[in-house]
């Protein structure tokens, strides 16, 4: 059986994770090791290689709170500025994307950018289903801890007592905010059930936090979905991390070609979600979350329309009642302007 990681933020095929040492990979087009430009590499390097930051992580990776806060920015027009400079990191190929740099609205927008048709010609037998630096673990043991150095949890512990016991082969696709965020089915097949979500934390998945949190595949929230395919079965993981707190299932039904878009990652957005259910009148309903509640009450609403049948007044209005201008003072007849009369406004000339 085969599992493919897509993870979100920066990306590795061949890392040297030493603590301050640059990040590196092999350029598969052109077989050199090339340096990654990190976006954020500054704020990374103190979060995950100072006593200080790693204080900080409850507050920056144990909830969506810091993704959604900067959501607020990431979402607006005032967000366009970053778009510059990501678009000026190495690797980025903005000039690929449907539109230009300078036509989207916000980050985000360019963040979920598509892609020119064409720019990704689909290739024979199966294919990455996002780009991305590729790291691969073959024939590791799905109760045996995951095959990075530190780590602690194994498969089992990824995917709950869902997954089979045996062998499987790993491709870990590891995103950078330059790459395109949107990912596709590797190859044809089913999806018999519905994707999977485990709640987890948000920590970075960048090779510069694997060194000091080599779990975080376990322990990160992930959405998973099992795939039958002509060889088999195998699994899809698509794994939340620091800076993208939003993972969309764009896939319908459950027959897939080659290359169909799956889903979009969407860089700290603000999450509006809504539930749907029928409730009985005069009955009182609780919902619970880890650390919220929220009640409300039933009611029942008659058919039919309702509206205003008749107008009369039994207030007599007196004529000499007092007159008053706009500032609430009392004036006489002769004031000229806007007055208030008996509760009505009017122009005395």
């Amino acid at each position: 059986a085969k599992i493919i990681f897509s993870d979100t933020i920066d990306n590795y095929i061949h890392a040297i994770m030493c603590p301050m040492a640059p990040i590196e990979y092999i350029d598969r087009s052109t077989g050199e090791r090339v340096v990654e430009s990190v976006m954020g590499d500054g704020a990374l390097r103190f979060a995950y290689e100072t006593l200080l930051g790693r204080t900080l992580w409850p507050v920056l990776f144990g909830s969506k709170l810091v993704s959604a806060l900067m959501g607020l920015y990431y979402d607006s027009p005032r967000s366009r500025a970053a778009i510059r400079k990501l678009a000026a990191i190495p690797g980025c190929r903005a000039d690929e994307a449907e539109k230009p740099p300078e036509a989207y609205d916000s980050f985000n927008a360019f963040f979920t950018r598509r892609l020119k048709p064409g720019a990704r010609p689909i290739g024979e037998g199966v294919v990455s289903p996002a780009d991305g630096r590729l790291r691969l673990f073959l024939d590791a043991d799905a109760a045996a801890p995951f095959p990075l150095k530190g780590a602690r949890r194994c498969l089992r512990d990824v995917f709950g007592p869902d997954i089979p016991e045996g062998r499987y082969d790993i491709a870990v696709v590891r995103l950078a905010p330059v790459d395109y965020h949107r990912f596709h089915f590797p190859c044809a097949c089913r999806t018999p059930e519905p994707v999977r979500i485990v709640p987890g934390r948000y920590h970075s998945v960048n090779p510069i936090a694997l060194l000091r949190r080599p779990d975080v595949y376990a322990e990160n929230e992930r959405q998973i979905l099992r795939c039958e395919a002509a060889f088999g079965p195998f699994w899809l993981v698509d794994v939340g991390a620091f800076g993208v707190g939003t993972i969309v299932q764009t896939y319908s039904g459950d027959e897939h070609d080659k290359g169909e878009e799956k889903v979009v990652e969407i860089a700290n957005q603000r999450k509006v979600g809504y539930l749907v259910w029928n409730v009985e009148a005069n009955k009182t309903y609780m919902l619970f979350g880890n650390n919220w509640q929220f009640g409300f009450q039933g009611y029942e609403f008659t058919t039919g329309t309702t509206g205003i049948s008749e107008v009369s007044t039994t207030a007599t209005v007196a004529a000499n009642a007092p007159i008053y201008n706009l500032a609430g003072q009392k004036v006489t007849k002769s004031y000229k302007g806007v007055v208030i009369q008996n509760g009505r406004k009017f122009v005395q000339k």
